[in-house]
């Protein structure tokens, strides 16, 4: 009895442990008030412009025990993953083109990622913009170019062919 007290308190206690690290989430991206989840999903599913028009999936992330939420919109060109907090507060965001005329959306939606660096800045919204302009096309497959603006990290990574991802925040674990 002794013996499996010894092995079982402490596996118990390890358990209850990681359980708790499991409901950490990443920060949250700044500039909160420039959309949240919702609302950034409502705009992608929005059929007022032919850009947008996306399906949207959403759902909580299984492994965080429903304390970060997850959105997955894609249509036949690109794709786009948000991921937040449970509270619909921003953490990370993706933006993938899977050929190149996706590239003008795949510009169009990288400027949310500058909209949340920017904190209403024109001279960092400006110099973020033509940074991913410079950058994006020229990246060759599994290559990853990253700038910090105002604090918040944007990557730009190549793909096969000329698929491209800009990103933004701290990719979920």
């Amino acid at each position: 009895m002794k013996k499996i007290c010894r092995v079982l308190i402490p596996v118990i206690l390890a358990s209850t442990g990681l359980s708790f690290t499991a409901n950490a989430t990443e920060p949250t991206l700044p500039n909160p008030n420039f959309f949240y989840m919702t609302e950034y999903t409502e705009i992608l599913e929005s059929t007022v412009t032919n850009l947008n028009k996306y399906k949207c999936k959403n759902g909580f992330d299984p492994s965080s025990k429903k304390t970060e939420i997850f959105a997955r919109c894609t249509k036949s060109n690109m794709e786009i993953y948000l991921h937040g907090n449970a509270d619909q507060a921003l953490s990370y965001a993706s933006f993938t083109a899977k050929n190149a005329t996706a590239y003008p959306n795949l510009e169009f939606h990288s400027g949310w990622c500058v909209g949340k660096a920017t904190n209403a800045d024109p001279d960092v919204m400006y110099s973020s913009i033509d940074w991913i302009k410079a950058n994006y096309k020229g990246l060759s497959k599994g290559k990853t170019v990253s700038k910090v603006f105002a604090g918040l990290r944007v990557s730009i990574t190549g793909g096969s062919g000329a698929t491209r991802t800009i990103s933004c925040g701290v990719k979920p674990s």
